[in-house]
């Protein structure tokens, strides 16, 4: 006999859950057009995994990692509140402080700030960081970012001048790194006694760490 039900829509979740991580790992690559319009067309496939796993305990934290892995799918196709909805699913069923249950956490809190509900918000950022820090460590990092855009909750600022803020905020810095790069550039081309004031002090710095260090 061949597999049954269960079986099938187990392998069908998982195969979906992997396709969710490989689309988060690429969104920021340059095949981000490609692969919104094939998530897109995957959308009714995509419902019926994550409605399995909210339907079998089992399955959970492959629902969870899957869903947490949609966060970026979800705010730009403008199904915002869906992926909240899904999100919000399948955290009440796998309650247990795993490393998926704190990406699925970190995407909820994303959502939040993003559709302008923050009420809860700073709960959810709080407990994404918690078991990250013992769960997840080397992704600490990103969930630290992801927290930060909750600050667009709490500095009232207006739920549709959101995305505007995020947006010329990473413009404004770009630019101020962008400056920095061509100042400093400038700097070294007009005054080339600075790298050797550059060179000097860093001398001096590793002769002290030498020297501390054989003190000890």
């Amino acid at each position: 006999d061949g597999p049954d039900e269960d079986e099938l829509r187990s392998r069908h979740l998982a195969w979906y859950a992997d396709l969710a991580c490989q689309f988060e790992t690429e969104w920021f690559g340059p095949h981000q057009a490609e692969w919104l319009t094939r998530m897109k067309a995957e959308l009714p496939d995509v419902r019926a995994a994550l409605a399995f796993a909210h339907e079998h305990p089992e399955h959970i934290r492959t629902g969870l990692r899957m869903a947490g892995a949609l966060c970026w799918f979800w705010g730009t196709t403008a199904a915002l509140r869906e992926g909240r909805s899904w999100l919000v699913r399948v955290l009440a069923v796998g309650r247990e402080p795993t490393r998926e249950r704190a990406r699925a956490l970190s995407a909820l809190a994303i959502l939040m700030a993003t559709i302008g509900a923050p009420a809860g918000g700073d709960e959810v950022a709080r407990e994404a960081l918690e078991i990250t820090r013992s769960e997840d460590p080397e992704r600490l990092p990103r969930a630290l970012d992801n927290a930060g855009l909750l600050l667009f909750s709490y500095c009232g600022s207006p739920s549709e001048a959101r995305p505007k803020l995020l947006f010329w905020g990473i413009v404004l810095a770009l630019c101020m790194r962008g400056a920095a790069i061509v100042g400093g550039t400038a700097l070294l081309e007009q005054f080339h006694f600075v790298i050797y004031v550059l060179a000097i002090t860093l001398l001096v710095l590793a002769w002290r760490i030498f020297k501390g260090i054989g003190e000890e």
